[in-house]
């Protein structure tokens, strides 16, 4: 937080440098208590390791005292011995000791290296995502969920359906489990209660290189990675399939063709700080990369939540447009706080408390008096209100 440059903007405005620094010199006080207690036990442990090569010593000095006065051995045998085992403690003291000291320190290191090693190498969750899946249908049925070390449920027994070939779209207060769902559908969590099934079949029975293949996601937070334009895009595709021509048509569908028009590596140059050559872009551009993405992504359900909170309203409907075209006779779910943005989609999901409390198109949710409309009407006035 001292030094990341993505955030010093906000370092700068909020002048939260000397606080921050406080923290870390409190937390540098614990590491050094932590550290003083490891080098103590290294000391203990080294002198004792000394104290006993010299008793070990000492021990063969006086064996060998019998041989000496029966003159089985000459007194220059016997000095050459004692010289030998001085300098044998010698070098194991300090080996030894060196030795331990290392073990000590690295003790707390190893537990994550073991973890590491332990990990299991043919895991599903390592494998790629698997392409061309099927999709039919998604369900969730009486679904309960709460995050870890929380007694409040996030989910309080959900149950909805979507089907192939159709768009759908979550929205609802802050806090109400839509990007929740998300992550339960992905198969980011499965410590919930209740039945998810994809194509009438559990969840749990997909292997997680399957739900990969199944769903496309690109969330609020979401990353552009500092390689290329290229593998941004095609990292989540078979990319002996994805041509440039049809990432170069997409970039300019959703209007950032111009950008590349001016750069000399085209959709193959490097974005970030990875070298003298590498170019950043704004945070809508990314969003659009990110967006592209998805679009080209072979999986069969596109998962778009929050996709757009860096673009202005009149982008973000046109974007929107673009995207109803492009996605057109395939399944989407839109996650969304602008309730503009869901008139593009066939069926409109209300969620409060964890719950659907309505469901219906944007036409057929305007006509009931419920929170739907109550949402949208209030982010309808306060457009106007602004003019």
């Amino acid at each position: 937080m001292l030094l990341d440059r993505e955030i010093s903007a906000e370092r700068k405005v909020f002048n939260f440098k000397n606080e921050i620094a406080k923290i870390y010199y409190d937390n540098f006080k614990k590491a050094s208590s932590i550290e003083l207690k490891v080098l103590f036990k290294t000391k203990i442990s080294m002198k004792l390791i000394s104290i006993f090569i010299t008793l070990a010593s000492f021990i063969i000095i006086i064996l060998f005292i019998k041989p000496l006065l029966e003159n089985e051995i000459t007194s220059g045998e016997f000095i050459g011995i004692i010289t030998a085992l001085f300098s044998l403690n010698q070098i194991l003291s300090s080996s030894l000791q060196d030795a331990s000291k290392n073990i000590s320190e690295a003790k707390e290191y190893m537990k994550d290296l073991n973890t590491l090693l332990n990990f299991d190498k043919n895991s599903s969750y390592l494998k790629e995502a698997e392409h061309n899946m099927f999709f039919d249908s998604l369900e969730f049925k009486d679904i309960y969920f709460s995050y870890r070390n929380s007694n409040e449920n996030i989910l309080n027994g959900i149950s909805f359906k979507i089907e192939k070939n159709k768009s759908y779209a979550f929205v609802g207060r802050n806090g109400a489990g839509k990007t929740t769902i998300t992550k339960l559908i992905t198969g980011l969590f499965d410590n919930y209660r209740g039945e998810i099934l994809i194509n009438g079949q559990d969840i749990k029975d997909y292997d997680p290189s399957e739900i990969k293949g199944i769903f496309s996601v690109i969330f609020q937070d979401f990353n552009i990675f500092e390689t290329s334009i290229y593998d941004n895009i095609a990292f989540k595709s078979a990319k002996k399939e994805l041509s440039d021509e049809k990432i170069i048509r997409v970039l300019k569908e959703l209007k950032i063709g111009h950008v590349l028009d001016k750069l000399e590596d085209g959709i193959h140059q490097k974005i970030g700080k990875i070298n003298d050559k590498s170019i950043e872009f704004s945070k809508g551009v990314g969003q659009k990369i990110a967006l592209s993405r998805i679009i080209l992504s072979d999986s069969p359900v596109k998962i778009l939540d929050e996709p757009t909170s860096a673009l202005d309203p009149l982008t973000e409907n046109w974007l929107y447009e673009q995207f109803k075209k492009i996605m057109k006779e395939k399944t989407s779910i839109l996650i969304s706080h602008r309730l503009a943005s869901t008139k593009i989609c066939d069926q409109i999901f209300v969620i409060d408390n964890g719950k659907v409390v309505e469901t219906g198109s944007h036409k057929e949710l305007m006509k009931k008096d419920g929170l739907y409309k109550k949402m949208y009407t209030s982010q309808e006035e306060f457009y106007y209100e602004s003019i």
